[in-house]
């Protein structure tokens, strides 16, 4: 909660993010901001501004970064229909 989205580019950073996410003893909410057709859904610099004390912004940049955070939080939430999924318009 650093007031700045970090960004995950390569296949490590997901999986790192991955564990992070779905881990058990993580105390804060995080919001992942993903692209559509290579542009963010939402504006990942204003979202970790504005929610500098409340939670960790993170943006996949990259679609190797998509793909590598997407398989292990599926397998976490098996069972739970796209949770904290925000579609598109």
């Amino acid at each position: 909660m650093t007031g700045t989205a970090i960004a995950i580019s390569d296949a490590d950073e997901a999986e790192a993010l991955s564990e992070y996410l779905t881990s058990p003893d993580r105390q804060h909410p995080a919001v992942v901001v993903t692209r559509r057709f290579g542009k963010p859904l939402f504006d990942a610099k204003s979202l970790a501004s504005n929610l500098h004390d409340v939670a960790a912004v993170f943006d996949l940049v990259t679609p190797k970064a998509t793909w590598g955070c997407r398989q292990p939080c599926r397998k976490a939430t098996w069972g739970c229909r796209q949770p904290c999924r925000k579609a598109p318009p």
